[in-house]
């Protein structure tokens, strides 16, 4: 019989459940005891899980022997992040992720959180099970946040769209224009794309350097036609060996001329320069889907080389 959520004790801080089987108990783990759960979220949690850097960390336990764990961000009044929810095999589809979701929830509304979120990529091998608890638990349907992809740098080189007769043919199309990165443009052409991002909506937000600086480096490519900042494709490094492709644009006029390509060829080419190229050298997109024409780029020109294309789902529980 699969155990089902029965009762929450004020003073124990714990939730049990009932039947034949033992019972399932819930509670926040300590200090000592999250030295033994970093098998149980993802490596880049790991870190924060022991160092108890904003987060809580949930478990759940059968006789003694700990069958989930629960990671959430500490919560605000703005609300809560469900950062990972895991069971090991054997002790799955035995309400152990409905119960940590419950204690989840009941901690976070403890803390004065008016609403937990949650993200997941739909394809890990756990989506389809993640998304059964969601259901289970009451939350709000997931909606898709982002397209995300990855591809080994110099494959990217080797597709047709970057073909060395492409690029050629898509320069003669544009007016004179010069390459950079984010870095070697003045300070004068920056202000002056700040003022246009500022008194024109053609720059959609998600997109604009000046609202999102966390989400680059000075990595990246850069288009100038007449000494003017006309597109951009900026990334930040997400370790030695991978960088992200957070915010391309390009002015309509040049998008349609396939300016995009020559941001991506020339952005991957400096990174491969600057691991010496290395075939260990990675790319990856994060695209959201407002964007649509970006998220063709992915996949009809990128698609052959990607090793990874993926939807993000965010979900939402009103507490």
């Amino acid at each position: 019989m699969q155990p089902a959520v029965s009762g929450y004790d004020d003073c124990s801080n714990r939730r049990t459940s009932g039947g034949t089987a033992p019972a399932l108990v819930t509670a926040e783990a300590g200090m000592f005891e999250r030295q033994l759960l970093t098998g149980m979220t993802f490596p880049a949690y790991q870190p924060r899980l022991l160092s108890d850097e904003g987060v809580i960390a949930l478990t759940a336990k059968r006789a003694r022997e700990i069958v989930g764990l629960a990671l959430v961000e500490r919560a605000t009044t703005d609300g809560a992040e469900l950062l990972s929810l895991f069971t090991p095999e054997g002790h799955r589809n035995r309400g152990v992720g409905t119960a940590l979701m419950q204690a989840a929830a009941d901690t976070c509304r403890r803390a004065g959180a008016s609403a937990v979120t949650a993200t997941f990529a739909d394809d890990l091998p756990s989506a389809p099970a993640f998304r059964r608890v969601l259901m289970k638990s009451d939350w709000e349907p997931p909606v898709l946040e982002n397209h995300i992809a990855e591809a080994p740098a110099n494959r990217i080189l080797e597709l047709p769209a970057m073909s060395t007769t492409i690029i050629e043919r898509i320069k003669t199309r544009l007016p004179p224009h010069l390459l950079v990165r984010w870095g070697e443009t003045s300070a004068a052409q920056r202000d002056a794309l700040r003022h246009r991002a500022a008194s024109s909506s053609a720059i959609p937000d998600q997109l604009n350097p000046f609202l999102h600086p966390e989400a680059f480096d000075d990595e990246g490519a850069v288009l100038l036609i007449d000494g003017s900042i006309r597109g951009w494709l900026l990334c930040h490094r997400i370790d030695a060996d991978k960088v992200r492709f957070t915010l391309g644009w390009v002015e309509p006029p040049f998008a349609g001329l396939g300016a995009y390509a020559l941001l991506v060829r020339q952005a991957i080419l400096w990174h491969l320069e600057d691991m010496n190229f290395s075939p260990r050298a990675h790319g990856s997109w994060t695209v959201a889907p407002e964007h649509p024409a970006m998220v063709r780029f992915l996949k009809r020109r990128l698609g052959p080389a990607l090793t990874r294309l993926a939807e993000v789902h965010s979900a939402r529980l009103p507490i």
